[in-house]
């Protein structure tokens, strides 16, 4: 990793602030499908990265934790959400730690694979425009006629195209962040 891997004893009070925030707050809670820490203590993947500036790692933290436990998506469709965005973006540690939460959310060894290789169909029509909709937005910024935007519309909803808009953005930042700082993914 090209940053400093802050420990505990490390850090300044907005930074233990930050770590708090992460280590015990709900992520931390529940079943833990990967690990939040390594053995030293230290955050690991982008939550490590964003100890380094906790104004910024703050509102990112929040934003991320209001994605995946206060927004109206099924856990399902959100891995799916994520794990298109891994596929275009090559995030190992995002595929990592997010085909462990799809398998707990339902999705299948097969399914897995075809998502991170790219050719992931769908159970269903939603499925499948959640698949397409946010390898797009993690590929380019999409342009969507208005034809398009009412196929999607009438198979999403609304408000689930403004979740995944900001799903993939988010997901597509953590992947920035995990490669300009070539933050390892842990052993599997």
């Amino acid at each position: 990793m090209r940053l400093t891997n802050l420990a505990p004893d490390q850090l300044t009070a907005a930074q233990e602030d930050l770590y708090r925030m992460i280590a015990g707050g709900r992520r931390a809670t529940g079943p833990q499908h990967f690990q939040l820490t390594d053995e030293r203590g230290c955050l690991v993947g982008p939550f490590g990265v964003m100890l380094h500036e906790p104004a910024v790692g703050r509102r990112l933290q929040e934003l991320g934790s209001a994605l995946r436990f206060e927004v109206e998506i099924s856990e399902r469709l959100r891995e799916i959400a994520i794990l298109a965005v891994a596929s275009v973006t090559a995030c190992e540690f995002e595929r990592y730690a997010h085909e462990r939460i799809g398998l707990a959310a339902g999705l299948s060894p097969v399914e897995l694979e075809q998502l991170a290789a790219g050719t992931f169909e769908g159970a269903d029509a939603q499925e499948a425009a959640v698949h397409r909709f946010c390898r797009s937005l993690a590929e380019k910024v999409p342009s969507l006629d208005e034809s398009a935007y009412q196929e999607l519309r009438d198979v999403l909803g609304e408000a689930l195209i403004v979740d995944l808009v900001v799903l993939a953005g988010y997901y597509v930042t953590l992947a920035h962040l995990l490669a300009v700082f070539d933050v390892p993914t842990p052993s599997h």
